[in-house]
């Protein structure tokens, strides 16, 4: 199959022997994830109502086409090529809508599988199937879901099928992801060459919206070519890498979303669709260097307003489960409870900070003065009650490697942890300049290298030598701890443990009685222990590029190709996945993931 990315006056054409799959979002919380037939209960077509995820569209079938030739991203929408007859998908931006064209009429068939993101329900469900002036209307009914969805053709040429069918999801099956069968509703089958799909709890508002998004929609198709041919980072003399580092940007955009009460960024599609702070924050510089001053200003207030003493929620989107916040009510009661409680991530504080440094500039001198009051109290929050002989301490599961198989787990004093408290020290003394965040600076920064630094490599956590590529965001988020040399012998000293031919880095040493060679999935025995993240393989190009650029290009521009590839020719065109198995480069867990993005995004822009 040929893969074919287009944007403004820039085209690269790719082939894959990949089955890949297109994702689509209207920024508004709904998204169109398609392959060629389905393979998980994640694709489909879904939208979001009042924070929660559902699933509408399990199926559009072109009947008697011939096979996938070429897909093409187009950026604001995806065609695919089946020989004589092309078919074009679009969501416009804030409509909960789905836009289907053909080059021609074809046969379509619809199939359907109305339900919570998250659940799988068998019975009860009723669809019904109605004709009107605007189209063909379905009523969906089970328990307390009651939807509508809107078929509007160009023409109501349509036979009602209403069967029952039974799917078995092979993506779900090889990642353990279950259930893998269930069935769904064929509801129809119809004549046409295009046909908008609107969802929508009420049947007024979806008939309206069927009907604007109709007649209106050369328009929007406009309106979204120009938002994305802005995409204004800086240009790379190699084409592929070019429109890797546009592929990248673009994704991260269809998952900046706009709700009602507030804007973030959804860690992933298609199933971590919340705004995850750390995921948020880690990913906001790349929109600084697109940029997109307004949204990075908005969503650091949002947090830094989300900021409790020394606290910052794991999750606030829209807004904080009701559990998370009788858990935080708690942890200010009995302080000593705050490192083990599940609402808090222990680095997302630091994150926060890390980010508002790199955009000091957006802000008004009011509004650092009240960054600076915040930080302060955060510092003094967390130096009364988490740091212990000189060392910031996280409790189990805090830390971004969250997961916990045999015995392992990352409680304790970890180096990226103690890294992102020093910056905030230094930011402290950047905004106030008392002499008091500076000392605390300098004495922590002398007793992490004492404990961590064992002239060879720094520890992942204290008395423990494992190595992980944790070393890489330590490097990133302080640089200061190390020299030059020093930081460029450690790297030279733990990349024969981590390092994976194909370019990327597994996240625990690969002679570790706990290394996974090939992802496990949903049995998360891999995750942390084996599986390669691209996001820290892209910060880890980052950092040796700029500790040592020549002594490491080998292993910076390995990481560039592998991570270009998945993008342009894996998973879900032009965008970057989650994780890849340590044993071949492949496109696994969410397939378009925040971070990811953001920090190829960031590589590339200094490379």
């Amino acid at each position: 199959m040929k893969v074919t990315h287009k944007l403004n006056n820039t085209s690269i054409t790719k082939n894959t022997q990949q089955d890949v799959n297109f994702l689509l979002t209207n920024k508004i919380g709904g998204y169109c994830l398609l392959g060629d037939s389905p393979a998980s209960r994640y694709q489909g077509v879904f939208l979001m109502d009042n924070s929660s995820m559902y699933k509408i569209i399990e199926n559009i079938n072109l009947l008697n086409a011939p096979p996938i030739k070429e897909i093409v991203n187009e950026f604001s929408s995806v065609t695919r090529k089946r020989g004589a007859i092309a078919e074009t998908f679009f969501m416009p931006y804030g409509y909960d809508a789905l836009v289907y064209e053909l080059t021609k009429p074809g046969e379509i068939e619809i199939t359907l599988d109305i339900r919570s993101s998250y659940e799988d329900p068998e019975f009860g469900r009723i669809y019904k199937i109605t004709k009107s002036k605007s189209g063909i209307i379905i009523n969906y009914k089970h328990e307390k879901t009651n939807f509508f969805v809107v078929i509007k053709p160009d023409r109501l040429d349509y036979k009602i099928i209403k069967e029952w069918e039974k799917r078995i999801y092979e993506y779900d099956k090889n990642r353990n992801s279950y259930p893998i069968e269930k069935y769904v509703f064929k509801a129809l089958r119809l004549k046409a060459q295009k046909v908008i799909f609107v969802f929508f709890k009420s049947k007024k508002q979806a008939m309206e919206e069927a009907e604007y998004v109709f007649k209106n929609l050369d328009r929007l198709k406009e309106h979204q070519k120009i938002y994305v041919s802005k995409i204004n980072t800086k240009r790379h003399p190699d084409p592929e890498i070019r429109i890797a580092k546009k592929s990248a940007i673009n994704s991260l955009n269809k998952l900046l979303i706009n709700l009602k009460d507030r804007r973030g960024i959804f860690a992933g599609l298609p199933w971590f669709f919340q705004f995850w702070t750390r995921d948020e924050l880690i990913s906001l510089k790349a929109l600084l260097l697109n940029k997109q001053d307004r949204e990075v200003r908005e969503i650091l207030l949002k947090n830094l307003k989300e900021l409790k003493k020394g606290l910052l929620l794991n999750i606030t989107m829209p807004c904080p489960d009701k559990e998370h916040l009788k858990e935080l009510k708690k942890a200010y009661k009995r302080i000593e409870n705050i490192v083990g409680i599940t609402a808090v991530n222990a680095d997302g504080i630091g994150w926060l900070f890390k980010r508002i440094d790199d955009s000091l500039s957006l802000f008004s001198a009011k509004e650092k003065a009240e960054i600076s009051k915040k930080l302060q109290t955060a510092i003094d929050f967390t130096s009364n009650h988490l740091i212990k002989d000189g060392l910031l301490y996280n409790g189990p599961k805090k830390t971004w490697m969250d997961s916990e198989w045999g015995g392992d787990n990352r409680e304790g004093f970890r180096i990226e942890i103690q890294t992102l408290f020093l910056n905030m020290l230094k930011l402290a003394y950047k905004l106030t300049k008392n002499k008091k965040y500076y000392k605390q600076e300098i004495e922590m920064r002398k007793t992490v290298k004492e404990k961590f630094w064992n002239t060879r490599f720094l520890a992942d956590g204290l008395d423990d030598f494992t190595i992980r590529p944790n070393i890489f965001i330590a490097a990133y988020v302080y640089p200061e701890l190390l020299s030059k040399a020093e930081w460029t012998l450690c790297f030279n000293n733990i990349l024969p443990s981590l390092w994976l031919n194909w370019g990327g880095l597994s996240s625990i040493d690969k002679k570790h009685p706990l290394f996974c060679n090939d992802s496990t999935g949903e049995i998360r025995k891999s995750y942390h222990r084996g599986d390669s993240w691209f996001w820290i393989n892209n910060l880890a190009a980052l950092v040796m590029k700029r500790v040592n650029k020549a002594k490491f290009k080998k292993h910076i521009d390995k990481i560039i190709q592998a991570s270009t590839t998945e993008i342009l020719t894996s998973g879900a065109i032009g965008h970057h996945a989650e994780i890849s198995s340590a044993s071949s480069l492949q496109s696994q867990g969410c397939i378009a993931q925040a971070w990811s993005n953001a920090m190829f995004v960031e590589l590339i822009e200094e490379s």
